[in-house]
């Protein structure tokens, strides 16, 4: 189950959090689904965020963690600690 949605400042991509943790990307121009799948969170993700260059995207989950990870390559670069709940929302400063 899609859990949080969000379109990368371009419009070129849409990543999706799901109920099971993990994060997919999608080209919004063809639909076609990126090879990419992130995997860490230990519960839903339920918050998205697009760094305003577009690579970057913020998760926040279910599991009170949120991620940092590099959208070509798939590396995972910051891991907040855990907060005492679910994080609903994200957002990058311009």
């Amino acid at each position: 189950r899609i859990q949080s949605v969000a379109f990368s400042p371009g419009g070129t991509l849409v990543a999706a959090g799901a109920a099971d943790g993990t994060i997919r990307l999608w080209d919004a121009r063809t639909g076609a689904e990126l090879p990419l799948k992130f995997a860490g969170h230990a519960g839903a993700v339920s918050a998205l965020a697009f760094a305003p260059d577009g690579v970057n995207l913020a998760t926040g989950s279910a599991d009170g963690t949120v991620v940092v990870w590099n959208t070509e390559t798939g590396e995972r670069l910051l891991q907040v600690g855990s907060h005492d709940d679910r994080v609903t929302g994200l957002a990058y400063s311009p």
